[in-house]
């Protein structure tokens, strides 16, 4: 009966193809609820029937069957609307008309116009007002010069007055997510490797240059929209009004249904004790009933769906009652705004005494098994996205960083040193952490946004080829065998020295990681950053004396690891491998995956070709 009155939600990823043209319910939902029915049914025809006899037994029949009615009907609209998404341009066709809509903006020059907001597609497809092309489906030209239809494109979006900021910015992201699917479904982008997309996504959708949190709160909720395809149930707000209007009727009939059923068996005095056990089971699946409408209410999905019938509408008083809806109803966030860290080379492995080592080992280490994270901070997104908008839509992978600053570092970068991405990781984040150990100590040092930047980018790295290496370019399972292999050199350097003072780590460090029979990572890394560590040191007598240099001799090095380390991430991100990235949204989103997002809508679909000598 619960399973009845509860029948699964539909979610698009079981069915979803490479097209995503299959959008079912899902299946399991329907098994288990035929299997709770069916038992249901043995119960009360088979096994009660001996036990209940006469009226009462008539009676049981009478309460049960309409409630059975209810969850049959909801269940047959559940497929009706999802049969009726499947071949719609809307939702299930989607990708089709996307991709042949692209393809005509991109030759009528949409996209060429500064300052012009594009006709992305936001949401009101219908079959009849889409037609074939030779680039492939497109909206009728009638239709998208009609201010009276029913589709709704962003530059519309973008001329309503009262419509607040942040509801525009969510017509963007679904209008993103949309152009994201075809990326998912394997689908040719007519403005990959395109330098007009990257200027007007740089120079025009994204705003002013110091909007960060805008524009990663946009591309966040793009990715939301994806999960929500991908993995969650779609409320049916989204696939139709009709629908949702009959689903939530039915919803409220089975609810109140369910609060009837045990009060009048308890009235009746048919089954006292069954009434009141029936009673606590109802009011349990009508408190998941009501917060699976909430959800549904709450849901982004259904705020696009209000938006629309907002746009099309001319009434006042309607659009006032829309309007009040879109501003009470306040959508839940589904990217924790988090990144995960990893830190190599710790002063606590070498300044502890060996005893204490062994009981953090022990005991310890044992509690503190998950991965520690921090909340991305305002400084990383502003450094990174002030990397993409410089690097002209050529992502360097830090190169353009040291040529810049022309800084001798360059052997360090991928080339004839350094043959791999994941030992270039390496290296680097050993290097950052020299230079951190270094400059540790000194009183005068304070936390800027440069180091904020480096520290927090550095550690991520090092946290993608710890636990995340399918998001790196290089082999996963050599990339893990590369990071443990470093990270065992670096315990046993740990182990073969005794307890050594704060201030004399970082030289005893240089010591131990320039042997021979270190790790060549190892040997790399402190040559590395002990060649930035003597860079802040000349830096520091060419200003010589002057009282406001004085204490801020090791700012231009951090400069320089921010710069790097964010070029770097953007040069991991592009990637063919989508299906990591769909994974990634089911835990929550990567920021290499938001990143990867922000680089395709520019045109940037794969990292550029580096020389790399044999072996």
């Amino acid at each position: 009966m619960a399973a009845l009155a509860v029948a699964a939600v539909t979610s698009p990823v079981a069915g979803d193809d490479i097209d995503s043209l299959k959008i079912r319910p899902s299946m399991e939902g329907v098994i288990n609820g035929v299997w709770v029915a069916g038992l249901v049914i043995y119960s009360i025809f088979l096994h009660a029937k001996g036990a209940i006899i006469g009226t009462d037994y008539g009676y049981m029949i009478m309460l049960i069957v309409p409630l059975w009615a209810l969850g049959g009907c909801r269940m047959l609209l559940r497929f009706a609307a999802y049969r009726t998404a499947t071949s719609s341009f809307a939702l299930g066709r989607s990708v089709q008309l996307i991709s042949g809509y692209m393809a005509y903006l991109q030759q009528t020059g949409c996209f060429e116009a500064e300052g012009q907001v594009p006709r992305l597609i936001v949401t009101g497809e219908r079959n009849r007002d889409v037609e074939e092309s030779p680039t492939g489906h497109r909206v009728k030209l009638s239709v998208l010069d009609d201010k009276r239809s029913r589709l709704v494109t962003l530059d519309r979006v973008w001329l309503e007055r009262d419509l607040r900021p942040e509801l525009k910015d969510l017509c963007l992201s679904f209008a993103l997510f949309k152009c994201l699917r075809r990326r998912f479904a394997g689908h040719r982008l007519a403005e990959a490797g395109s330098t007009w997309a990257y200027h007007f996504f740089s120079g025009g959708l994204l705003g002013r240059q110091d909007d960060h949190e805008r524009i990663f709160r946009v591309i966040a909720g793009e990715l939301s929209f994806a999960r929500d395809f991908y993995y969650s149930p779609l409320p049916m707000a989204s696939l139709g009004t009709v629908f949702a209007a009959l689903h939530f009727f039915l919803s409220l009939l089975v609810s109140a249904y369910l609060v009837f059923l045990p009060l009048l068996l308890i009235l009746l005095g048919l089954f006292p004790i069954f009434g009141l056990l029936a009673l606590v089971v109802a009011a349990a699946i009508v408190v998941t009933e009501i917060s699976e409408m909430a959800a549904g209410v709450r849901s982004k999905w259904t705020k696009i769906s209000i938006i629309s019938h907002y746009m099309s509408c001319r009434n006042r008083c309607v659009r006032r009652i829309f309007s009040c809806l879109l501003r009470r109803n306040k959508s839940p966030k589904y990217w924790k705004d988090e990144i995960g860290q990893a830190e190599l080379l710790k002063p606590s492995h070498f300044c502890d005494q060996p005893w204490a080592r062994l009981f953090k080992n022990l005991f310890i280490r044992r509690k503190t098994r998950h991965k520690p994270v921090i909340k991305v901070p305002p400084e990383v997104k502003a450094a990174v996205l002030a990397s993409f908008r410089s690097c002209g839509g050529r992502l360097s992978g830090g190169t353009a960083t040291l040529r810049r600053r022309c800084i001798d570092v360059t052997w360090a970068s991928q080339g004839d040193e350094i043959t791999t991405t994941t030992d270039v990781l390496l290296v680097w984040h050993i290097a950052t952490s020299f230079f951190e150990i270094r400059w540790s100590a000194s009183s005068s040092s304070t936390r800027t946004a440069s180091m904020v930047v480096a520290q927090s980018l550095s550690r991520y790295c090092a946290y993608l080829v710890a636990e995340a290496p399918d998001l790196l370019p290089d082999d996963s399972a050599w990339t893990k065998r590369r990071y443990e292999a470093v990270k065992k050199g670096i315990e046993e350097a740990s182990k073969s020295s005794n307890a050594v003072p704060e201030s004399g780590v970082y030289g005893h460090l240089i010591v131990s990681f320039s042997a021979e029979s270190c790790h060549d990572v190892l040997n790399k890394g402190s040559r590395l950053g002990k060649q930035l560590v003597e860079e802040a040191e000349r830096q520091r007598s060419g200003e010589g004396d002057a009282e406001d240099g004085a204490g801020h001799e090791e700012d231009t090095v951090w400069e320089l690891l921010a710069e790097f380390w964010s070029e770097m991430v953007l040069y991991l991100a592009p990637s063919d491998n989508v299906k990591v990235h769909i994974e990634a949204l089911q835990r929550g989103g990567e920021l290499m995956t938001l990143l990867w997002a922000l680089l395709v809508h520019a045109g940037i679909t794969g990292r550029p070709a580096r020389c790399v000598p044999e072996p």
